[in-house]
């Protein structure tokens, strides 16, 4: 808290001129509030970073899509989180970065699968066990959750 604090206020100073750092800031601050309980506080905390989400360089806007797409479905709003996943998903796709487009369909098929959309879900999860360079947590993650939709589908 003591840094994250102090980083803030450095930003604040000249937030012009450190507009990524802001809006990442914005994202830590707000996925830190999310997980402490104060859901109301994680969204107010999260506007001005999604607005200004088109200022950032693609890598940046990738990260804080991300983390504000974790904040909404920590907080229950599946479609503004799927939003955002899905447009940090596309962007890491373009930039090349395979770490956060694994970790974007991870996330969105986790709530496809919440929305009851199986078959979204099952190929977001298919896609991770293809993909070579997938964690072993992803892997994991993505058999539990073949499993769960095949108990679903009564496969």
């Amino acid at each position: 808290e003591p840094l994250l604090a102090q980083a803030e206020a450095t930003a604040a100073i000249a937030p012009a001129e450190l507009p990524a750092w802001y809006g990442q800031l914005a994202a830590i601050r707000s996925y830190r509030q999310a997980v402490q309980g104060d859901v109301a506080g994680a969204l107010a905390t999260a506007q001005p970073a999604i607005e200004a989400l088109s200022a950032y360089d693609p890598l940046m806007r990738t990260v804080i899509g991300m983390n504000l797409g974790a904040v909404y479905a920590v907080a229950g709003q599946l479609a503004p989180a799927l939003h955002l996943l899905s447009d940090a998903y596309a962007s890491a796709y373009a930039i090349g970065n395979p770490w956060v487009t694994r970790a974007a369909q991870e996330l969105r098929g986790q709530l496809w699968l919440e929305q009851g959309e199986l078959d979204r879900a099952a190929a977001a999860f298919q896609s991770l066990l293809a993909d070579a360079e997938s964690s072993p947590s992803q892997r994991l993650s993505a058999t539990f959750s073949l499993a769960v939709i095949s108990y679903e589908q009564n496969d």
